[in-house]
């Protein structure tokens, strides 16, 4: 009798899930992918305005993890283009290339900004009773100085993640490391691509069409693909198993439960709220500890084959309201009508905010993009909005600690894994989200023990993010 395995969610980790069980469970595993969407992905994929292809995000794929590389080789083939990294930063409303030209810093604003960061850089250095590293901003402050604290990372941490002084110290490492003024010397001395990649890979019609290949050209009449398809009850039976998943198109029995098992990378609250007979009172007090976040694009079309001087421009100060916009064309031109240009910005904020404070929202970031002066508010075509309720987890202490506490609860069921962004709160581009979904089919399959894994899931948390 082959193994089940049933896959909650159709995300990169889900998808991951799928790949590792198809590539090394030689034919011994009868596999069945459930996602809520039509299509996989997630909003690790893009959507279409009219004739256009957009990016929920400006989604990349990095060129360190060389498993995940060959996926998109492999599924994409000639349509997988090599990109040049092309950042800036728009700090005191002047824009500068990351990494930093001297020329951009030849100005009277710019040299006092240096000369500020660089005194309380070397202040902090000497400063012989400073704090421990115990929280996000003693850590952030013991790295880059004060002045520099308060100016960029705290108003960018608050505008993207939350009140930046409740954040999880471990996320210093995967979202700040890169800034760390000794690993940018390495950088530019060795070339360290580890740390900041020169490049990068990317569909030629869009982030979505990876996911669409990889169903296609590896997940398609090997393993069962539900689409628009969701449990609404999962039993757990007196040995603590998961003995029946009813769907909303049909029911799922399980047979021999030691050997079926269940990926769940949906988000937690949706699988708390479909389990039955166990025991849910804590993990639900836990559930309101989880604080959300929800996104808003918005996407302008131009009348202009390009409109950004980088692909992508990072706001990290509270004057203005996104965080970042990037221009879809130049990822591909092939996603854009030609000679047209779609640039993206994206504001995230806590999650239930009213509609006349979206609105609200929405004038400020439209007000905030007239006032760059390498848009051209005279070749816009149309702009218009997209709302997404969930979009992340803040990772607040809180947050971290809710997860861990409703994991070790489910972790009472014993065929049930639980994995990805809303699922345990991990913070993961989707590449990386792919590989830890690999490396949970290989602890299912039994190539590598718990002990091992829980080693994975160790490294995938402290994972410096890069691309």
């Amino acid at each position: 009798m082959s193994n089940k395995n049933i896959i909650l969610g159709g995300g990169p980790t889900g998808i991951g899930i799928a790949i590792g069980l198809i590539d090394k469970g030689n034919n011994s595993q009868d596999i069945t992918l459930i996602e809520k969407s039509f299509k996989l992905g997630g909003l690790a994929g893009s959507f279409k305005s009219g004739d256009d292809i957009i990016d929920y995000g400006p989604h990349r794929l990095a060129p360190t993890i060389k498993e995940i590389v060959q996926i998109a080789k492999e599924t994409c083939g000639e349509d997988l283009l090599e990109k040049k990294s092309e950042h800036g930063v728009y700090i005191n409303n002047k824009l500068y290339k990351f990494p930093p030209r001297i020329l951009d810093w030849l100005n009277f604003n710019s040299i006092f900004f240096l000369i500020q960061t660089s005194m309380s850089f070397a202040a902090n250095l000497f400063y012989l009773f400073k704090e421990k590293n115990s929280d996000f901003e003693n850590i952030l402050v013991n790295k880059f100085g004060k002045y520099f604290y308060t100016q960029i990372i705290e108003p960018m941490a608050t505008k993207v993640w939350g009140n930046s002084k409740t954040l999880d110290p471990y996320f210093v490492k995967k979202r700040f490391s890169q800034l760390n003024p000794t690993e940018f010397l390495i950088k530019r001395l060795k070339n360290r691509q580890d740390l900041n990649p020169n490049n990068f890979f990317y569909p030629r019609y869009g982030f979505q069409q990876l996911w669409d290949n990889i169903y296609d050209k590896k997940l398609n009449n090997k393993i069962k693909v539900k689409f628009e398809t969701y449990p609404l009850s999962i039993n757990i039976n007196d040995d603590n198993y998961i003995d029946e998943i009813k769907l909303n198109d049909k029911n799922i029995n399980l047979g021999d439960l030691s050997k079926h098992i269940i990926s769940s990378t949906i988000p937690v609250a949706e699988l708390i709220k479909t389990i039955k007979n166990f025991d849910k009172n804590e993990m639900e007090a836990n559930l309101k500890k989880i604080e959300l976040r929800s996104m808003l694009l918005l996407f302008i079309k131009l009348d202009q084959p390009r409109t950004l001087p980088y692909r992508t421009i990072i706001f990290p100060q509270e004057n203005v309201i996104f965080n970042r916009i990037f221009e879809q064309n130049l990822y591909s031109s092939d996603t854009v009508e030609e000679s047209k240009s779609i640039i993206v910005a994206d504001i995230t904020f806590d999650l239930n905010k009213t509609e006349k404070e979206i609105n609200c929202m929405i004038e400020k970031a439209k007000d905030d993009l007239s006032k760059l002066n390498f848009i051209n508010k005279n070749k816009i075509i149309s702009l218009n909005t997209k709302f997404i309720k969930y979009a992340y987890v803040s990772p607040t202490q809180n947050s971290q600690k809710a997860f861990v506490e409703i994991e070790k609860e489910l972790s009472k069921i014993k065929n049930l894994r639980l994995l990805g962004r809303f699922g345990v709160g991990e913070y993961d581009n989707s590449d990386y989200a792919l590989e830890s979904g690999i490396n949970l089919s290989k602890f299912i399959l039994n190539e590598v023990r718990s002990e091992t894994y829980s080693e994975y899931r160790k490294k995938g948390k402290d994972n410096i993010i890069v691309g």
